[in-house]
């Protein structure tokens, strides 16, 4: 994980809590996230036995995702042009 961003929509609308993230393809983002709990409050696993996540943002296509993705990486570029050397 590089870090948390968050980001302001043309629409008036900040969005927080999203995490840039860097793997083999190169960097991306992961949404905002909230652990899934039983009545309890207790967190909830997989079978693997790994936390479950619910995303609190999406999107209506995969296309309007990537052109999301893609507007975000390319203002990190624009405004802190060293942030994704390497990622």
């Amino acid at each position: 994980m590089l870090g948390f961003l968050s980001i302001g929509m043309d629409s008036g609308l900040i969005s927080h809590g999203w995490r840039l993230m860097s793997g083999k393809d190169g960097p991306w983002l992961a949404p905002p996230s909230k652990a899934r709990v039983d009545r309890d409050g207790n967190k909830l696993t997989s079978a693997d036995g790994k936390p479950i996540f619910d995303n609190l943002v999406e999107f209506r296509s995969k296309a309007i995702a990537d052109r999301f993705r893609e507007q975000v990486l390319n203002a990190i570029r624009r405004d802190c042009p060293n942030l994704l050397d390497g990622a």
